[in-house]
C-alpha cells in the first residue's frame, strides 16, 4: 500500500450489483466488495491493485492528502452541526433528529424530513417530491435501494450516516434487496460507531434480541441516550428497572423515564403510570397514575387508553364509577386494533349501565377481539 494512502479492507460478493463505482476501473460493485479509502473516506475501490494504481497515477495521492487533513468526524461535523444529528426539516427547520420521531428521507439527496411534516404534507397530497431537491419521493424500494447505494459513494458526511443506517435496515428485512443480516449489522455498527444516534438506539435493540448481550445493549442506549434520543433513554430506563446488563436501581429507571417524557417519550409516560397504577417499583397511587397515562394519551399512545378507561370503569381514583369516560377511552384503544379495549367497550355497550345500550356494536368488537385471540370475547359471544 502506498505510504500515506488509506488502507483498504476485503469484502465478500454481497447481493446488490452495480451500487458503487471504482474510481479507478470504474467496475461497479456493492458496499460488501468495494472498500473506501480509509484517509480522505472519498472515494471507493474494487482491490488494493486498482487503489495502488490510482494513488501513483491517476493523481489520487494529492487529493487523498487534502482531504485527508481531516478526520472522518472533522468532515461530518464541518458539514452539519453534528455527525449524530438529521439535517433540520427543511419545512418546519425544526431539528426532529432522533429515532423516535422516525422521519422521512429523499434518498437522491439524503435530506430528511421530520415526521409531523411528512405525515402532514401526504395528508394534503403536497409533499411528492423533495423540497431540497426536487426529487420524486414517489420510489419503488429496489430504485431506494440504488439511491442509497449512492449516497454511500459521498465523502462521509451526516446524510450518508442516515444512508448508510438506511440501507441497512432495508437490508436486514429484505426490502428492495435480498436479505443479509450480517452485512446489515456490519453496516449498523459502522454508523453506530460513526456516532450516528439512531444507529447506536438501533444496535441497542438488537443486542437486546439475537445475539442476546443485554451488556452492550445497555452500552450502545447508552451512547444514543447521551445524545438525547427518547427511544434509548426508555430502554436504558427499562434496562435499570429490570436488571438487564446493569445493576437493578428502580430510583434510576425512573429518572430515565421522566426524561424520556419529557423528550416527548409516550412509551415512557405509559409505563411510569402502569408502575404507579400497580404500584411496581414505587408507592402506589391512582393519582399519578392518571396523570402519567394521561399525558401519554397527548403524546399520542394508543394503549394507554385502556388503563385510563379502567380506572374510570371501576373509581380506582376514588372518584364515582363513569362508564362514559371509559367508553370513550377504550373506544380510543380499540379503534387502534387492541383486543382488550374491544373486548371491554363490548362488554360496557352490551350491559349499558351509564352509557346508551347497543348490542350490534357490542357484538362487533367483541368478534374483532375474538378474531385476535382474546379468550373473553370468545365466551363473551358463545353466551350471547
Amino acid at each position: 500500500m502506498p505510504k500515506g494512502g488509506g488502507k483498504m479492507g476485503k469484502g465478500k460478493k454481497g447481493d446488490f450489483d452495480g451500487g458503487l463505482t471504482c474510481a479507478h476501473c470504474k467496475s461497479k460493485g456493492d458496499i460488501g466488495t468495494m472498500k473506501r479509502c480509509s484517509r480522505c473516506q472519498a472515494v471507493f475501490y474494487c482491490s488494493a491493485k486498482c487503489q495502488t494504481q490510482h494513488w501513483k497515477g491517476g493523481g489520487h495521492k494529492a487529493v487523498c492528502r487534502a482531504l485527508g487533513t481531516s478526520t472522518p468526524t472533522d468532515t461530518v461535523t464541518a458539514e452539519s452541526e453534528s455527525a449524530t444529528h438529521h439535517n433540520p426539516c427543511p419545512i418546519c427547520l425544526t431539528a426532529r433528529d432522533d429515532a423516535g420521531f422516525n422521519p422521512g428521507m429523499c434518498f437522491s439527496c439524503g435530506q430528511t424530513i421530520c415526521s409531523v411534516c411528512h405525515k402532514k404534507g401526504r395528508e394534503l397530497g403536497q409533499l411528492y417530491s423533495c423540497p431540497t431537491c426536487r426529487a420524486s419521493l414517489e420510489l419503488d424500494e429496489e430504485e431506494e435501494v440504488r439511491l442509497l447505494y449512492k449516497l454511500l459513494e459521498r465523502p462521509p458526511s451526516q446524510r450518508t450516516l442516515v444512508a448508510q443506517h438506511a440501507l441497512s435496515s432495508r437490508l436486514f428485512e429484505g426490502r428492495g434487496v435480498r436479505q443479509d443480516s450480517k452485512e446489515a449489522m456490519r453496516l449498523l455498527r459502522l454508523s453506530a460507531e460513526a456516532g450516528d444516534a439512531m444507529s447506536q438506539y438501533d444496535l441497542g435493540v438488537m443486542y437486546g434480541r439475537v445475539p442476546q448481550d443485554h451488556q452492550l445493549s445497555a452500552i450502545w442506549y447508552q451512547k444514543a441516550a447521551d445524545q438525547g434520543n427518547p427511544n434509548a433513554v426508555y430502554g436504558l430506563g427499562r434496562m435499570y428497572m429490570d436488571g438487564d446488563g446493569v445493576p437493578q436501581d428502580s430510583a434510576k429507571a425512573i429518572r430515565l423515564f421522566k426524561l424520556a417524557v419529557e423528550q416527548d417519550g409516550s412509551e415512557a409516560a405509559n409505563t411510569l403510570g402502569t408502575m404507579y397504577l400497580v404500584g411496581n417499583g414505587v408507592h402506589q397511587s391512582i393519582t399519578k397514575a392518571r396523570r402519567w397515562l394521561q399525558k401519554a394519551t397527548e403524546l399520542g399512545h394508543i394503549g394507554a387508553h385502556i388503563n385510563l378507561g379502567a380506572i374510570h370503569m371501576q373509581g380506582l381514583d376514588g372518584r364515582p364509577p363513569d362508564a362514559s369516560k371509559a367508553v370513550t377511552h377504550f373506544r380510543v384503544a380499540a379503534e387502534g386494533g387492541i383486543s382488550n379495549a374491544q373486548f371491554h367497550l363490548a362488554v360496557l355497550l352490551t350491559a349499558g349501565d351509564g352509557v346508551a345500550h347497543d348490542g350490534v356494536e357490542a357484538e362487533m368488537w367483541a368478534r374483532r377481539a375474538a378474531a385476535q385471540g382474546h379468550s373473553g370475547a370468545h365466551d363473551f359471544l358463545n353466551a350471547r
